[in-house]
């Protein structure tokens, strides 16, 4: 207990403190009940939603085209994982990048391995850098290089715009058409 008021290294969600919490920003109960997505599960190749008869895309996302072949959620965005989001994406918990690093290495070595990925953050716009001073993805992605050998192209830009956050499907998408560019 002593070491987690000196060191704040209690769990984000619940407050208790063990090992896995001093690292990780959850402890290992909170971790353990997230509910983790199974690949083997019928999902949708685009959405990840779960299929009730369709066959490999769903209902939503046949009706509109992607520049990316498959999308693999890796949990559920309920309980514990979706406050871990918000407090990492809205309340600066910082600490929770090396959970996220976790979750996606290991969802990686499950899958196959690390070998043939190339980890691609989704990059800010320049005014969201400089109110928060760091992308939370990057950060998760400069993680997976440093402790799990991930490969990772942080070489994406974003044009200034509107949040994200505050637009339905169909208005980040329009929002982002044509936002996202290589620099030269």
């Amino acid at each position: 207990m002593f070491a987690s008021v000196l060191f704040d290294e209690s769990c984000l969600l619940c407050g208790r403190y063990d090992s896995f919490s001093g690292t990780y920003a959850l402890c290992r109960r909170c971790f353990s009940e997230i509910i983790f997505t199974v690949p083997e599960t019928p999902a949708c190749r685009v959405c990840s939603r779960g299929l009730i008869s369709e066959n490999e895309i769903c209902m939503r996302c046949r009706k509109e085209e992607f520049s990316f072949g498959s999308n693999v959620s890796l949990g559920n965005y309920d309980g514990n994982l979706k406050k871990a989001i918000g407090l990492y994406k809205f309340r600066d918990r910082r600490k929770l990048a090396r959970f996220f690093a976790l979750m996606i290495y290991r969802f990686l070595k499950k899958n196959g391995g690390t070998g043939n990925i190339l980890a691609v953050p989704a990059p800010c716009s320049r005014k969201r850098m400089k109110e928060k001073g760091y992308n939370h993805m990057g950060l998760v992605c400069r993680i997976l290089r440093r402790k799990y050998s991930v490969q990772v192209f942080d070489g994406l830009k974003r044009y200034s715009g509107k949040q994200l956050k505050l637009l339905n499907r169909e208005g980040r998408k329009k929002e982002l058409t044509g936002k996202i560019y290589i620099p030269a």
